[in-house]
């Protein structure tokens, strides 16, 4: 419903879709993380817990980059920096370099908009990790 109200330029209604589906996926993924660690058996690998909960986290990554699309359509370039970081941030734990190739939407998002408020550097930076995945469609 999200996505139907911001392709009909209601940015009021998908901005606050959004920020509903982004706070009831973080709700359920705090529920179950709890879970999770409660039923987790202390010998087995800590490292797999942890990689599981990452991945989980993929919804939230997901509701930023709807919010951030809002904002985006409305060029409110601030709000959104701070959204595509914290995705691509889920995204780099969930998935780690070996899935370099998932993260280039993500990274190229980020320093798109990191290029829109000033912060050259920074996107610089990030447009050299996009142009060195192997199979990278972005920017050719």
């Amino acid at each position: 419903m999200a996505g139907f109200c911001r392709a009909r330029g209601r940015h009021a209604e998908a901005e606050e879709l959004y920020r509903r589906s982004l706070t009831t996926v973080e709700e359920h993924l705090r529920s179950e993380v709890d879970r999770s660690r409660k039923r987790w058996r202390p010998w087995r690998n800590r490292k797999e817990l942890e990689v599981r909960i990452s991945r989980n986290q993929i919804p939230i990554s997901t509701a930023l980059d709807g919010l951030a699309l809002v904002y985006e359509d409305q060029k409110k370039y601030c709000e959104v920096e701070p959204l595509r970081r914290r995705s691509l941030e889920i995204k780099e734990r969930a998935w780690g370099e070996r899935y370099s190739s998932f993260l280039a939407d993500s990274l190229a998002a980020h320093a798109h908009v990191l290029h829109k408020i000033g912060g050259e550097h920074d996107a610089a930076e990030i447009d050299k990790r996009v142009e060195a995945i192997p199979g990278n469609k972005i920017g050719q």
